[in-house]
């Protein structure tokens, strides 16, 4: 089979998934109807620009946490700040699902098996997440910190 005669369709346990994930949905939509109507109603309510703001700023912001782990990365790595994103984004995606942070596991993975250049070994990898999640930690606490000091405070405006 040549390239321009590949199949391209998706994977048959792709389809599978899919399928049994919108039958899924049909059955708790058919068994629990008023909730289901109560829950169009909230999300027809929700005028269609401030969806698309808020899309747009979780995009933003997907994409500023993939930037910031593509510089957290080694500099003798040729990791390319595309294949960084994906595994980003598709960590950041197996965390809503899998128990226990299985989608930063997956990102190290990825990480270390790089398309072109030598690639950081899982070590390091797995190093450039824990570093990652530290600058997050130190992120929040900086954000809480101007969110929770007192507004009487004398070190205020300082």
């Amino acid at each position: 089979m040549t390239p321009a005669t590949a199949d391209t369709r998706p994977p048959r346990r792709v389809l599978l998934l899919s399928i049994s994930l919108v039958a899924g949905l049909a059955v708790v939509l058919a068994t629990h109807r008023q909730q289901a109507r109560a829950l169009w109603g909230s999300l027809t309510a929700v005028p269609p620009a401030a969806l698309a703001v808020v899309l747009l700023l979780v995009l933003c912001q997907l994409a500023f946490q993939a930037v910031r782990l593509w510089t957290i990365l080694p500099r003798g790595v040729a990791l390319p700040l595309g294949q960084t994103a994906h595994a980003f984004a598709l960590g950041e995606w197996l965390n809503i699902f899998t128990p226990a942070r299985g989608g930063d596991a997956f990102k190290v993975v990825m990480l270390s098996r790089a398309a072109s250049g030598p690639a950081p070994s899982l070590p390091q990898a797995t190093g450039v997440l824990l570093a990652d999640k530290i600058v997050d930690a130190g992120a929040a606490c900086f954000v809480w910190y101007g969110w929770a000091r007192p507004r009487n405070s004398p070190t205020r405006g300082r």
